[in-house]
């Protein structure tokens, strides 16, 4: 008997149905996406004057190529969140959708691994494009100059690598180094959550889910920041020290950065359940 929760094959078919029908949209979604990071990135290669210096290891695009995609792909997480359940907007397409034969599990990991899994990857491969674009161009937009790709190690260390500190002591180029990784780290876990959160959004509010969800990221942000300030007012106001467990006093670096990166699975994953619950109501109360 077919398992009617889970089936790949039945996905497989589904997501082949789904390409088609929105196929104009995803391939519109995606040429914008690709184009937008080669566009910005491109016109301060065109427009920089920082190709006129000599450097010798840290290209001085990778930089602002490093601030240019951080920015885009956490606003864009965000929004391919709010794509997750936008075909539940229109009551049209909610019927076709909802009455498709394939379960509910199937039809969430569809628009999923489209949404923030593929788009995830078209905006990233759109950056590496851009990058190698660059470097082919620079010798264009400036003649006698060169350019680099940027390292793998500069973008995971947040641009803080060790080779960027020449003369510097070991330590203090390995605690630069450090920084850079737990600076790369928090990037990593606002963007995920917040995609996680406008997800979550979305299957609450199919329509103008931007304006909603930000204004409820806003809201609970004020809340968290307010109970902060009241917990620290309340319980650490006048002393100079805060007392830190010893338990979290001999964690290590690699540790304290596992331990980061596992409690935002935890959170992101208990998240997108509830948005997989919020869209098995919608399913059960608004099909028609």
């Amino acid at each position: 008997m077919e398992n009617q929760i889970l089936s790949f094959a039945r996905l497989g078919y589904f997501i082949r149905k789904y390409l088609i029908d929105f196929r104009k949209n995803i391939i519109m979604s995606c040429l914008g996406i690709i184009g937008a990071v080669i566009a910005v990135i491109l016109l301060f290669t065109y427009s920089t004057s920082d190709y006129d210096k000599p450097f010798n290891v840290i290209d001085p695009g990778w930089r602002y190529e490093l601030k240019i995609f951080c920015i885009m792909f956490s606003i864009w997480a965000c929004l391919f969140g709010t794509k997750m359940y936008a075909v539940i907007a229109s009551k049209d397409m909610r019927i076709a959708y909802l009455t498709s034969p394939a379960s509910n599990l199937e039809k969430f990991l569809t628009t999923f691994l489209i949404y923030i899994i593929g788009y995830s990857l078209v905006a990233i491969l759109g950056f590496f494009l851009a990058d190698w674009l660059r470097v082919l161009l620079v010798p264009v937009f400036h003649p006698g100059a060169r350019a680099l790709p940027m390292s793998l190690d500069y973008f995971m260390t947040f641009g803080h690598p060790a080779a960027s500190s020449p003369g510097l002591s070991p330590e203090f180029s390995e605690m630069s180094r450090q920084t850079g990784i737990v600076m790369f780290a928090i990037w990593i876990i606002c963007t995920l959550v917040g995609q996680a959160f406008f997800t979550l959004g979305s299957s609450v509010w199919p329509k103008n889910t931007i304006i909603k969800a930000g204004c409820a990221a806003i809201a609970i942000n004020i809340i968290s920041v307010y109970f902060y300030w009241l917990g620290y007012k309340t319980f650490i106001s006048g002393s100079t020290y805060i007392h830190i467990r010893p338990i979290f006093e001999d964690l290590s670096f690699n540790a304290v950065l596992s331990l980061m990166y596992v409690s935002c699975a935890i959170i992101v994953i208990f998240t997108y359940w509830l948005s997989y619950k919020r869209f098995k109501e919608i399913e059960t109360i608004n099909r028609w």
